[in-house]
């Protein structure tokens, strides 16, 4: 299509309008591809009649986005995949509700041009004086003299899959490290009382780590009762409630089939198989396996559907 376009001058949008007249592509691709066409095109014309919250909820159900994100990956990669998509809708719904309060313009168009496409970190100036937005991730390896965390709720950070599994709680510490490291002067962590996720709003808990850090270390805290708040006894019991209630959460789907190292078990498609090693629990109990033919696979052990064989002398 790219060539086929290039040669008649078109555009490659516009080459996709006439891929039936390209020769070596068979029906049944072009067919796919006029469809996305005809979609793209749709929503191209319309994206300067409706809002960017509209366009995207119509878009994402036309689609059916959010159901193959549920049914295409495992329970904890759908989850991360979706809490994305949902967090980008309720930046677009703020968007919108916002610009349309003030009768101003709240297509998609708008949108684009009110947030950043690219990475600060791409273009950071040490020397310009400027906030600089990042993850912690990408701050790895970096100083600044203020640096602000924030979010440090408990369900965002430590996120709410995490809290339960010791490693992963374990490592979600470590990344706060990081992050708290990289300020050289000061350094302000913050939460919300309350906070949107989802189109919901939420009371939120502080974090965890919060309690972790030496009274010493910390120059000012405020912990007063407010008006609609917690003090910190109740904050810290609600907390505890909520740990219990992810550790029960987790302990419940350890149920399943148990695998030992050394064990024989049978899979559909690879027949006969010993475990090599067992890692994690629930969700993300993963079993390897070294089936006959000498193949080896890693395997989600809710979605292997591997049965125990009993090994007889």
């Amino acid at each position: 299509i790219e060539k086929y376009s290039t040669a008649l001058g078109l555009s490659l949008f516009e080459g996709l309008g006439k891929v039936s007249e390209v020769t070596s592509i068979s029906v049944g691709m072009a067919n796919r591809v006029i469809e996305f066409f005809e979609l793209m095109t749709k929503y191209r014309e319309s994206s300067q009649k409706i809002s960017a919250a509209e366009l995207a909820s119509s878009l994402t159900q036309e689609t059916g986005m959010i159901d193959h994100l549920k049914n295409e990956y495992d329970q904890y990669e759908s989850g991360s995949r979706l809490e994305n998509v949902y967090e980008l809708f309720n930046s677009l719904d703020l968007f919108t509700t916002e610009r349309e309060k003030e009768n101003k313009d709240s297509s998609l168009s708008a949108f684009l041009e009110d947030v950043a496409l690219v990475s600060d970190i791409d273009f950071m100036d040490d020397e310009k004086n400027a906030i600089t937005l990042m993850t912690l991730h990408s701050a790895k390896g970096l100083e600044f003299p203020v640096v602000f965390v924030t979010g440090l709720e408990m369900g965002l950070f430590p996120l709410q899959r995490n809290t339960a599994e010791p490693e992963e709680l374990e490592e979600e510490r470590r990344l706060l490290y990081v992050g708290m490291t990289r300020a050289e002067e000061n350094l302000y962590l913050t939460y919300a009382r309350s906070r949107r996720r989802y189109n919901n709003v939420t009371a939120n808990v502080p974090s965890l780590f919060l309690d972790e850090i030496p009274a010493q270390y910390i120059i000012s805290k405020t912990v007063t009762k407010v008006k609609g708040g917690q003090s910190k006894n109740r904050k810290q019991a609600r907390r505890k409630k909520i740990m219990e209630y992810f550790r029960q959460e987790d302990e419940s789907q350890d149920q399943g089939p148990q695998y030992q190292i050394g064990s024989m078990v049978y899979h559909e498609t690879f027949g006969k198989g010993k475990v090599l090693s067992v890692e994690g629990r629930g969700d993300k109990l993963k079993v390897s396996v070294n089936f006959e033919g000498n193949i080896s696979k890693k395997l989600i052990a809710q979605y292997a559907n591997l049965t125990p064989l009993e090994v007889s002398d």
